[in-house]
This record gives structure tokens, C-alpha cells and sequence, in this order.
């Protein structure tokens, strides 16, 4: 069945498999920052869990915002993500997640954001554009 497309053409047991090798964070982060980019980590609690060390690190190694508001965050991630944001003066961020109606979940625009604090995001915005 085309499920196991993927497992059976490019799993580690296919003729197809290449391994993945993933670039250091801090060279992403110079890189970003070489191109006059903003390093910010898109949706921290859904892509670390639970890690806050590993988000600590990432802010040591450069990276400069984090994305607070998003769909994938509960209420009190938001809180902690917010907290932190002001203890290490970073650049806030929200997304919605939407990549397209394959994903009906998303919805293009909506990302938790508060209106009152909306103003942070266009700060953000016209900072950096």
C-alpha cells in the first residue's frame, strides 16, 4: 500500500536510504543572523517538549526570539514562553501552523494571540522589516 511508500523506498533498509545528517544549531543561527535574519525558534514547547535546558542552550548559542503563540501551545506554555521572553529580552512570535487545507486543523491567521498584545508581534514586524 503507497502507507509504507516512504518506509520501503527511503527506511534505513531500502536501496533508496541516504542518511540525514542535520547542521549544528549554531551554525543555523550564524547563518541566519550572517543573512541579516532573526534566529527564532518556531514553536519551542512542541518541538523540545519539555527541554527548557535544551531551549536554554539554544538562546546561549544566539537564537534571539521564540514563537509564544501557536496552536501547538496550551494556555500555561504560553505563560512560561512569555515569562522567559521577558527575562531574557527576546523577540516574540506567533503562527498559525497552517501549510495549506491538507491540514484542516490550522487555520490560516489564528494563532492564540491575544488582541491586547498583539502590538508586541507588529513590534516585532517593524523592527525587523
Amino acid at each position: 500500500p503507497i502507507t509504507y511508500f516512504c518506509e520501503d523506498f527511503f527506511g534505513k533498509k531500502s536501496a533508496c536510504y541516504v542518511p540525514v545528517v542535520h547542521p549544528k544549531a549554531e551554525d543555523m543561527i550564524a547563518l541566519i543572523k550572517s543573512s541579516k535574519g532573526v534566529p527564532v525558534l518556531a514553536h519551542p514547547m512542541y518541538s523540545l517538549g519539555n527541554e527548557e535546558e535544551k531551549l536554554l542552550e539554544l538562546l546561549d548559542e544566539g537564537m534571539e526570539g521564540i514563537e509564544i503563540f501557536s496552536p501547538y501551545h496550551s494556555h500555561d506554555d504560553m505563560k512560561k514562553l512569555i515569562l522567559l521572553a521577558k527575562q531574557k529580552h527576546l523577540e516574540v512570535t506567533a503562527g498559525s501552523e497552517y501549510h495549506g487545507p491538507h491540514r484542516p486543523r490550522f487555520v490560516l491567521g489564528k494563532t492564540g494571540c491575544p488582541k491586547d498584545v498583539e502590538s508586541v508581534i507588529e513590534k516585532f514586524i517593524s523592527k525587523h522589516s
